[in-house]
């Protein structure tokens, strides 16, 4: 499919979100690293410059020594240094082959500083080791519908069907993503007839039917989302009722009927 008829099935999936209604932290590691703090004082900022010294020099002793990679890469994400934070991944990543954690705020630091095609590569050469772990098959199916791959998308999440075993990963959650990936190639009817059948086949679990309100909604199909949202918000643990409500009352544009 070309740029120019991509770009409204990618504005849609866009608009349908894929990790916060399967309930994943965007940054699970930053996020454990970083409690909310109040904004630090001068002196505050002084001294974490004296500590990023220290556990350099740490560093240049012992490099594997993981207490100090950790401490420099809290400082370093706190300062908002990304350049900085991107060899202490490395290095965390490297030692730590099977922490989804490091591979993934890895992949996603290099998408920030706009080497989106390491990133893919981040992603890929995690899944080979975990092909199930949802939050890294959204990031990097994700990554590539940006970058209008679609197709490769698609077999990755196929890939990772047929590799794992049943109760071993979140099969329902691999398959909303591949809805996800099927509207960013104008694939709507197939999207909305697999959200269905999940709908069907896990009664209980709410993302299938949030999702598919989600799309009608994007699709502008509104009437029909707004009991799917009801629905949705009464499966849905409490931690996601409020998301669901605000998303409820949002009014995205149309989508085009047609590529």
């Amino acid at each position: 499919m070309s740029a120019t008829t991509q770009r409204p099935w990618l504005k849609l999936v866009m608009v349908v979100g894929g990790a916060a209604f399967l309930g994943l932290s965007v940054l699970p590691f930053a996020d454990s690293l970083l409690p909310k703090a109040a904004t630090p004082t001068p002196e505050a900022k002084d001294e974490r410059v004296s500590e990023a010294k220290g556990f350099e020099l740490v560093l240049e002793k012992d490099p594997d020594n993981v207490y100090a990679l950790r401490s420099l890469l809290e400082i370093r994400l706190r300062q908002k240094d990304l350049k900085g934070a991107l060899p202490l991944l490395s290095r965390l990543a490297k030692k730590h082959p099977d922490v989804a954690e490091y591979h993934i705020l890895l992949a996603q630091t290099q998408v920030e500083l706009g080497d989106k095609e390491a990133a893919v590569g981040t992603y890929r050469d995690f899944l080979e080791r975990q092909p199930g772990n949802l939050l890294a098959l959204v990031g990097v199916t994700d990554l590539l519908v940006q970058l209008e791959r679609p197709a490769l998308a698609e077999s990755i999440l196929q890939q990772s069907l047929v590799k794992v075993k049943p109760g071993q990963s979140d099969g329902t959650g691999i398959q909303i993503q591949m809805a996800r990936v099927y509207l960013a190639q104008g694939k709507i009817p197939a999207a909305l007839a697999l959200l269905e059948q999940l709908m069907q086949q896990n009664p209980q679990d709410f993302r299938p039917v949030f999702a598919k309100a989600q799309t009608l909604q994007a699709l502008g199909k509104t009437k029909e989302a707004q009991p799917l949202f009801a629905k949705a918000a009464e499966l849905a643990p409490p931690e996601h009722r409020d998301e669901i409500q605000r998303l409820t009352q949002a009014s995205p544009s149309p989508a085009p009927s047609s590529p």
